[in-house]
């Protein structure tokens, strides 16, 4: 395979480049060792600080899907286990950590989540869980449904119709 030409665009950049280099190493002649190290972590910090905001803008940012809320005091362990639990199924799960329940399910719905997964005590007569979605589809509510019903292990009422 035959060597490519240089073009004129690239000459001139490299030209450029090495202009910067010489001017840079110009100011830092002076420099002692500890300077030259300093100078050498700050342009690594700089560089992964820059790569780690590129790898960042690609992510898509998760608009919490589920806010789990404890509907009493002394339920918020049991409120984080299934935090948890919904985290490790791949679940974008938030959980409030002040107010009552109705002030939480304020901020939940207010932040984005559509869906709200109430937490109280075990036998309670009204079940362990409640499932409430806000959005308007359907099959999005029983697919959230089904991944927080798989993920905790348990069923609970859906919206007020048993799932």
């Amino acid at each position: 395979m035959a060597p490519r030409e240089i073009t004129a665009e690239e000459t001139a950049l490299v030209q450029t480049l090495l202009a910067n280099a010489r001017r840079a190493m110009a100011a830092i002649e002076h420099y002692d060792q500890a300077q030259a190290d300093r100078l050498c972590q700050a342009v690594g910090w700089a560089a992964g600080i820059e790569r780690l905001g590129m790898l960042l803008e690609s992510q898509p940012i998760k608009v919490p899907v589920v806010a789990v809320i404890p509907t009493e005091a002394g339920l918020e362990d049991k409120a984080l286990a299934v935090t948890a639990a919904l985290r490790r199924a791949g679940v974008a799960t938030e959980m409030a950590l002040r107010g009552n329940a109705k002030r939480r399910a304020e901020i939940a719905r207010k932040e984005g989540a559509l869906s709200i997964l109430y937490v109280r005590q075990a036998g309670d007569p009204m079940g362990e869980y409640y499932f409430s979605y806000s959005g308007k589809d359907d099959q999005e509510r029983n697919r959230v449904a089904r991944q927080v019903s798989d993920a905790i292990g348990s069923t609970f009422l859906l919206s007020g119709i048993d799932a």
